[in-house]
């Protein structure tokens, strides 16, 4: 009835929309492993979002927007950088992005800011300090990418800050990012890897073991077969590819090649077919 029309539209816009454009590494996409980034800077076309994906992004979206509103009742100074500000020059090529604000802290100090709309399990991370590396890369690229210009003024952000939403509870968390020149040179060497003639080698491995038995074919306690392999030590379905990052890139079946979805302890996982 109505389910079937609003995911209909959901289906549509998802197909439309992509995270890459062809040939470009960008702040956005930096974090990517190094055989991503070659499919991406050699114009290899993505897999669009899941239409699920696509409305879980817009709701984020919205959610931004309200906490702007807050921001602006609270009185802070911030700006929102136009379209592709940020300029990162590495030296083996230009990163682009655009912040998502960049906010004034104290009198005369800018703080250049990202939203990231998160699950529960990524923000419990969060909380414990295990934020994942590419949002960093991104902040990384911002902080190198200016000056950016407000009102006639260059503003030159001092730091970075990653504000998690938790997307079913709407709890806040954030984390800071100071420049790391280890960081950078790490781009540089991805940016590198990207720009070669012939496609990286896979940074991953797949995954044959059995989840329960991780490979022994025998419970871990008892020392008895594993009803799930029945003795093999081998995942039936698999071998999988690694959940994370290669499940969410949208170069998996460049990389992999055709795959199948299957369910893992109650798990989408996709198994090479």
């Amino acid at each position: 009835m109505l389910v079937d029309r609003l995911m209909d539209v959901a289906q549509a816009e998802a197909a439309r929309s992509s995270n890459e454009r062809p040939g470009r590494v960008s702040a956005s996409n930096i974090g990517k492993c190094e055989r991503s980034l070659w499919y991406i800077k050699n114009g290899y076309k993505p897999i669009p979002p899941e239409p699920r994906g696509r409305m879980v992004m817009d709701t984020g979206h919205q959610l931004e927007l309200q906490l702007e509103r807050y921001m602006e009742k609270a009185g802070m100074n911030y700006f929102k950088p136009p379209e592709n500000s940020c300029q990162a020059n590495t030296g083996h090529g230009i990163l682009a992005g655009t912040p998502d604000m960049i906010f004034e802290w104290q009198q005369g100090v800018w703080v250049v800011c990202d939203w990231k709309t998160i699950s529960n399990y990524g923000f419990q991370r969060a909380e414990e300090g295990m934020v994942d590396e590419h949002y960093e890369w991104q902040l990384e690229t911002y902080l190198r990418g200016g000056p950016y210009e407000h009102e006639g003024v260059k503003i030159y952000p001092i730091m970075g800050l990653l504000v998690f939403l938790r997307k079913e509870t709407s709890h806040l968390h954030e984390h800071t990012v100071n420049k790391s020149e280890s960081r950078w040179q790490d781009m540089k060497w991805k940016l590198i890897q990207a720009n070669s003639p012939v496609v990286p080698e896979k940074p991953y491995a797949l995954d044959p073991n059995c989840f329960r038995c991780k490979g022994t074919g025998k419970t871990p306690k008892g020392m008895r077969v594993c009803s799930n392999c029945t003795g093999s030590g081998q995942e039936p379905g698999g071998p999988y590819i690694p959940t994370f990052p290669c499940g969410y890139c949208n170069m998996r079946e460049h990389c992999w090649g055709k795959l199948n979805l299957g369910v893992v302890s109650g798990k989408p996982r996709w198994g090479v077919a």
